[in-house]
């Protein structure tokens, strides 16, 4: 009996209630087998397609596992040669430097370092994130916080190089001097500079007419290095603020480059060309030069 057979089969079969009551009210033997071949046949498919992600689930595990395992037997084997001792020679050396520099530095940015460093140290080796945080410690110890000019300031000095190195110009050298003799008088009476109030020395005026140089002038005579920052043409602010270290290849800002070559944490910086900067959908570099 064809009815008894087809209900047979759909007591076997897993439907949902709706699709069982369909098949109770249809009378009409003809539909109701060619609709339980339709069943059958959406059944047998969803069972193939389950059966493929299963086996494509249980393949990546095994190649997880089998990685792990291969990568666990190199780590013991080196171990073993001695070569595993590279990262732990590598953070004490961290260790080391960043304690070095630790009555330079500011409490949190050492707080923030040696958190990366036994983050790193913790770290496998193989993890992709272990190379951005030895870039970032890297580069943070790079920076020299304990190297600082400590030369007195001079305002005779000042006055005697910018005399030797230009003619005229004589309004914008008074302007250095006045600035240095203030600097240089709230020193002699041991007065700090509150942060808000520190000045910024501004000069203008048309290519060739001596600004870089009149810089050049005040580091020698301040015995500091010259860090010449050009910001012609520049639209990125990541440039100027750094990018973030999630990204592959993510670099310092300028500033920060600028005292890591100069090997000092107070070189004299020159922000040149600061009128042509541009603003762009990346954002306004002269807005971040405010913020930094």
């Amino acid at each position: 009996d064809a009815s008894r057979i087809c209900d047979l089969i759909l007591n076997t079969v897993r439907i949902k209630k709706q699709v069982a009551y369909e098949f109770f009210v249809l009378t009409d033997l003809e539909q109701k087998l060619v609709k339980l071949i339709d069943l059958i046949a959406q059944e047998i498919e969803a069972n193939k397609i389950q059966k493929e992600i299963k086996n494509k689930v249980h393949s990546r595990i095994d190649k997880v596992n089998k990685e792990y395992f291969l990568k666990e037997q190199l780590r013991q084997i080196q171990k073993e040669l001695g070569s595993d001792t590279q990262k732990e020679d590598e953070v004490r050396e961290y260790q080391k430097r960043l304690e070095l520099k630790k009555k330079f530095m500011h409490e949190d940015a050492y707080k923030e370092i040696k958190k990366q460093i036994e983050k790193f140290e913790r770290i496998h080796q193989d993890n992709s994130e272990a190379s951005m945080i030895q870039t970032y410690i890297e580069t943070a110890l790079d920076i020299p916080f304990e190297k600082i000019s400590k030369k007195k300031l001079d305002i005779k000095e000042v006055s005697k190089q910018l005399n030797h190195d230009h003619y005229a110009l004589n309004k914008p050298k008074e302007r250095i001097e006045e600035y240095f003799a203030v600097r240089e008088l709230l020193e002699k009476r041991k007065i700090a500079e509150k942060d808000g109030a520190k000045v910024i020395l501004c000069l203008y005026g048309p290519p060739g007419v001596g600004k870089t140089s009149l810089a050049n002038s005040v580091s020698k005579a301040l015995k500091r290095e010259l860090i010449r920052i050009a910001l012609g043409g520049l639209e990125d602010v990541n440039e100027l603020r750094g990018h973030r270290r999630t990204y592959i290849g993510a670099m310092p800002g300028r500033i920060t480059q600028g005292l890591i070559e100069a090997k000092q944490i107070n070189p004299v910086i020159v922000l040149d060309e600061i009128d042509k900067l541009n603003r762009s959908f990346r954002g306004d570099p002269s807005a971040v030069l405010l913020e930094i």
